[in-house]
C-alpha cells in the first residue's frame, strides 16, 4: 500500500509496474502514453476544485488565462 500527495507519482508507480490506483481522470490522461489502461470508476467521486486570489487583487493576465484554461479543460 502507497500514499502519495501527487497523482503523478502513483501514475509513475502503475507505470513502472507496482500495482493499480485510483486517480483523477485528467492525471490518468497525462500517462496514457505509457502504457496504463484507465477505466472509469463506479460510483463516481465527486470533489471541487478550488482557485484562491486576493480579495483586492484581479489575478494577473496569465493567472486568468490558466484559470479560463482550466474550466475549458474541467468542462470536457
Amino acid at each position: 500500500m502507497v500514499e502519495a500527495e501527487f497523482f503523478a507519482s502513483l501514475c509513475g508507480l502503475v507505470a513502472a509496474g507496482a500495482g493499480w490506483s485510483v486517480v483523477d481522470p485528467l492525471s490518468a490522461k497525462s500517462f496514457a502514453h505509457l502504457g496504463l489502461v484507465v477505466r472509469p470508476f463506479e460510483p463516481a467521486i465527486i470533489y471541487e476544485i478550488g482557485a484562491f486570489h486576493r480579495r483586492d487583487r484581479e489575478p494577473s493576465v496569465l493567472a486568468a488565462a490558466f484559470l479560463e484554461l482550466l474550466d475549458a479543460t474541467l468542462d470536457r
